[in-house]
Order: C-alpha cells, then sequence, then structure tokens
C-alpha cells in the first residue's frame, strides 16, 4: 500500500513535466536556443534558454501547443543549424548533439517511429524500385526473371504491411508521413487528368485533417496540390466552395479553422472563383465561428451591410492641394445617394491584376452604351504607387477614378468590404445596392434584363 501511494503522489509532479524539451549539446555551451513550431505558413515560437556551461537546458511547451507538430530548433548565433523533429505536449522529448550536424532525438516515440518508418519505406520502395528496373531486362521466361518476380511480391507485402501499420497508427509521425507521401505520390500529376484531378479532390474532401496539417509544415504544398482538381477545364470546377464548408465543419480547432476560412478566401479572390467565394462566406456569416476577425475575414462580416437592397456606403475621395512640396490631404465625401440621377457603377480593381485590366476593357468598350442608360461609372483602385494608378487611369474613359493610396486598408474598400478584384457593385440614385455582379458580362446580363422588365 506504501509503494502505491508512493506512485500517486508522483503523478501531479510528472503531468505537469509533460511537453517539456532538453537539450544537451556540448558544442553550444554557453548559447542561446529557440524552439518553434510550424503553424500552416509561419513559425510560432514558443520558448528559448540559454544552455549552461555543459551545454544543457531544458524548454517547456506551453499552452498553446494543444498537439504535436513538426519543431525546429535553433541557435540564432549559428543560423546555419536548423534541426527539424516532433515536438509533444505529451512527450519529454531530448535531443542529443555530438556535432555541429550528428543529433539524435531520444525520449519520444513520435520521433523514433518518424525515423524507423521513414527509413523502412524508403528501404522498401527502393528495392521495388529496382526490382523493377532489373525486370526489364530480362524476358519471362528466363528464370531470374521469375525471382526477381517473387521477390518483388515479397517485398511488395511488407511494404504493404507496414504502410498498414502507419495508416493504423494514432501518432503524429503517422499522418506527417502520409502528408510526404501525398505530396511526393499521390499528388504529383494531380493536374494530368480526370482521373488524377477525382484523386486530388477525393484526398481534399476525405484524407485530409487539417488539424494535423497545421502543424506539419506541409500545409500550404497540399492545399496548392489540391487546387489542380478545381479547375475551369476540370468536372469539379466550382466546387471548392461546398468542399471548403464540409471541411470547416469538421474542425474543432478555432485557430485551425480560422487559417482553413482565411486560406480558402484567398485561394477564391486569386483563381476568381467568385461562386466558390460566396459559397464560403455565405457559410461563414451563418456559421458566427470567427472571433475578432482581422484581413480578409473581417471584411467577411462587413459583406452583411452590403448586400442588395441596402444602402450602399458613401465614397471618400482623398485630394491633395498646394504645390508638390507642400501638399496635404483634402477629403470630400460623394454621398451615395447623389451620385447620379439613374445609376451608378463602382469598379473596385487594382493595376497588377489581369482580370481586373480585362473587365476594365469590357466596361471601356460599352462605356456609351452606359452613359446613354445613365450610368456614372467610378473606378477606385487599390494601387499603392500613384504612378501605376495613372497608368491605368489614363486608358479609363469616365472622369471618375478614384485611388485609395492605402491598397485594400483604404477606406472605400473597406467600407465596401471588398475581398478581392474586381469587385462591381451597381447602386440606384437613392444609393441601394441593386446588384453585385461578378463579371462585366454578368452585369450586361443584368442591364438586359432591366430593359425587358422596363426598370
Amino acid at each position: 500500500m506504501k509503494r502505491i501511494l508512493w506512485l500517486l503522489a508522483l503523478l501531479p509532479w510528472t503531468c505537469l513535466q509533460a511537453g517539456t524539451l532538453t537539450i544537451d549539446w556540448p558544442l553550444y555551451a554557453g548559447k542561446q536556443a529557440v524552439i518553434t513550431v510550424m503553424k500552416d505558413l509561419s513559425c510560432d515560437t514558443l520558448g528559448g534558454i540559454v544552455l549552461d556551461k555543459n551545454g544543457k537546458g531544458s524548454v517547456t511547451c506551453p499552452e498553446r501547443l494543444p498537439m504535436p507538430g513538426i519543431g525546429m530548433l535553433i541557435f540564432p548565433e549559428q543560423p546555419d543549424v536548423k534541426i527539424q523533429f516532433i515536438i509533444s505536449p505529451t512527450e519529454n522529448a531530448r535531443i542529443q548533439g555530438t556535432s555541429s550536424k550528428e543529433y539524435h532525438v531520444t525520449n519520444s516515440r513520435e520521433n523514433e517511429c518518424l525515423d524507423r518508418w521513414f527509413m523502412q519505406l524508403l528501404r522498401l520502395k527502393q528495392k521495388l524500385g529496382l526490382n523493377h528496373e532489373l525486370s526489364k531486362r530480362y524476358e519471362r521466361n528466363d528464370q531470374f526473371y521469375h525471382q526477381l518476380y517473387a521477390e518483388t511480391k515479397r517485398v511488395a507485402t511488407h511494404l504493404k504491411v507496414l504502410q498498414d501499420s502507419i495508416n493504423n497508427s494514432s501518432l503524429f509521425a503517422a499522418k506527417y508521413i502520409n502528408y510526404r507521401v501525398a505530396r511526393e505520390e499521390i499528388l504529383r500529376d494531380a493536374a494530368g487528368n480526370h482521373e488524377e484531378r477525382t484523386i486530388a479532390r477525393n484526398y481534399f474532401r476525405n484524407d485530409i485533417d487539417f488539424e494535423t496539417l497545421y502543424n506539419s509544415g506541409l500545409w500550404q504544398e497540399i492545399i496548392n496540390r489540391c487546387l489542380a482538381a478545381y479547375v475551369q477545364e476540370g468536372d469539379y470546377y466550382g466546387q471548392f466552395g461546398p468542399d471548403v464548408v464540409m471541411q470547416l465543419k469538421r474542425i474543432k480547432s478555432q485557430e485551425v479553422y480560422t487559417a482553413l476560412a482565411d486560406a480558402a478566401i484567398t485561394i477564391t479572390e486569386t483563381f476568381a472563383w467568385t461562386s466558390d467565394q460566396k459559397i464560403i462566406t455565405d457559410f461563414l456569416l451563418t456559421d458566427k465561428r470567427l472571433q475578432q476577425p482581422s484581413g480578409k475575414l473581417a471584411k467577411l462580416v462587413d459583406l452583411q451591410k452590403n448586400q442588395e437592397g441596402s444602402r450602399a456606403s458613401d465614397l471618400v475621395v482623398n485630394e491633395t492641394v498646394g504645390q508638390p512640396e507642400s501638399q496635404v490631404p483634402a477629403i470630400s465625401v460623394l454621398k451615395s445617394n447623389e451620385l447620379s440621377k439613374q445609376y451608378s457603377l463602382l469598379f473596385f480593381y487594382r493595376s497588377d491584376c489581369d482580370h481586373c485590366i480585362d473587365v476594365l476593357h469590357k466596361i471601356k468598350a460599352r462605356y456609351d452604351e452606359l452613359k446613354n442608360k445613365g450610368f456614372r461609372v467610378i473606378s477606385v483602385s487599390a494601387d499603392t504607387e500613384q504612378q501605376e494608378f495613372e497608368r491605368t487611369a489614363a486608358i479609363s474613359p469616365w472622369p471618375d477614378k478614384l485611388y485609395d493610396r492605402n491598397g485594400f486598408d483604404g477606406v472605400n474598400f473597406r467600407n465596401y468590404a471588398v475581398l478581392g478584384t474586381p469587385t462591381l457593385y451597381v447602386l440606384d440614385h437613392n444609393g441601394i445596392i441593386r446588384s453585385k455582379p461578378a463579371t462585366a458580362e454578368a452585369l450586361f446580363t443584368w442591364l438586359q434584363q432591366q430593359a425587358v422588365s422596363g426598370q
């Protein structure tokens, strides 16, 4: 009984120590050591310590590391030394170094399994590859060919057993290896044909655990390879939005939820996947899980104020007065209900956006028609360089060309919740949003519909 009580007394201390990384590297005695962990596209610093005179020290994982991930040990004074390993809040791993390039991680099942599985996979796949090449040199009736065939089947069986073992493991190491395999094999030719695109889409929908991918350092690579499934010429164009929503519903971590939402909005903006963006936006606004959003996600919340039928924000005009050396800003306001006696077309763009310039030329080609229908065209630039703005403004025939100067952080871009360019708004004479056409073609289709209905 005394022995049991003694063991129980140690449990609280043991729990408190979980997630401690010990460093034992005599070569770097007295040097600062910093521990980081991968998070989507960035690194989060978990802590740092100055090693003692024997090169020893320890860092405890903070609470913001709720699950294992790919960590990095760096010595700021030795920028060429970057040690990558799995860091886990449930393990007390130890990194022991014997030279600047030789080290090993002990007391960590995650790292032990990662190293062992990786070497086993490498060895078995190398054997399969070698046997495949050798088999090309022999006829099928050759005795050595049959020996190679038997050996290949044996190696393939061992490989399947190993892969099943990895797939059935709950360790982060297993998921990390599978992401590496997906990047190098499963998703390698995702844009090749319909079959490969189907594989990529199914992988995105069914095989990615975004909460483990988040800390893997492979976040961007895996997502980008899956995007080939959704190209316009493929059968899954327009399905990115629904597939992202399905994944967002599965994610429990608020941090990962926000990261995927932000990545998805950026992707839809980059590829002008307007319908996908609307599906994701509508879900996020309905789901209401975004907490203190910033950047693009903050603008999603503002989209609620800019729906069809709502009163549009007034436009802020930034001008300058005086000589160039003494210019001062002059700010005026164009009230949205005083812009035009009939309609106003607001065109948000940036000059380095090819799709924006394409829309600009299409509006320019039918500008006289728009004027005859009572339209006042107002373009609002996200350019941050005045010369760039002036070059594009020079080819625009309408007189109203606003320059926000601060890019997407400009007041008009914020007020109209512009997530990406080009963005179009049609306002009536009362400043009410009548339409938000996704393309120039959609704008002219809307015009035609208004003509038919006599409005």
